[in-house]
């Protein structure tokens, strides 16, 4: 039985990336019987690979959690299974444990609906990261209201002290 697996567009993807991505399809081939999960495999991991646009053993977690922001929610949880698989077969076992299985991404609310956090939520959400800077960035975010893409086009001449 011949076995057939998605062909790698090696243009794309970096020298290192592709042959992560190809030793992974190899596993997966293994693993899986049918073809359309094996290219659904091949296209998750080739997407997010294009999307973070780095050396696979330089992806971080925040990396990760900015390509998941971008998916539709229903599809979530089935991208972060397929990409923990991938880190943990290419030995970035640290990297795939630190990826929240169960965190559910965020939608926007429909109209009519309010949400609205608890003091001791806002304060987890603050106090959650270990750097000075991302409790700035999360303070600011919480404070001002302001937008993801807003936050990023500030510059230090935008801020008054």
């Amino acid at each position: 039985m011949v076995i057939c697996m998605p062909r790698l567009k090696k243009g794309k993807l970096n020298k290192k990336n592709y042959d992560a991505v190809e030793d992974y399809m190899l596993t997966v081939r293994q693993i899986f019987d049918k073809e359309t999960t094996r290219l659904h495999h091949y296209n998750i991991v080739d997407r997010m690979l294009r999307y973070i646009d780095k050396d696979f053993n330089k992806i971080t977690k925040k990396d990760i959690l900015l390509f998941l922001e971008k998916v539709k929610p229903t599809s979530a949880e089935t991208l972060k299974s397929v990409i923990i698989h991938f880190f943990k077969h290419n030995g970035m076992k640290e990297l795939a444990n630190s990826i929240p299985r169960n965190v559910k991404i965020l939608t926007q609310q429909t109209k009519g609906e309010e949400s609205v956090l608890t003091p001791q939520e806002i304060e987890t959400i603050i106090e959650a990261p270990r750097a000075l800077m991302d409790r700035a960035l999360h303070e600011i975010f919480i404070v001002t209201g302001a937008r993801r893409s807003e936050i990023l086009n500030l510059n230090f001449g935008n801020v008054l002290i």
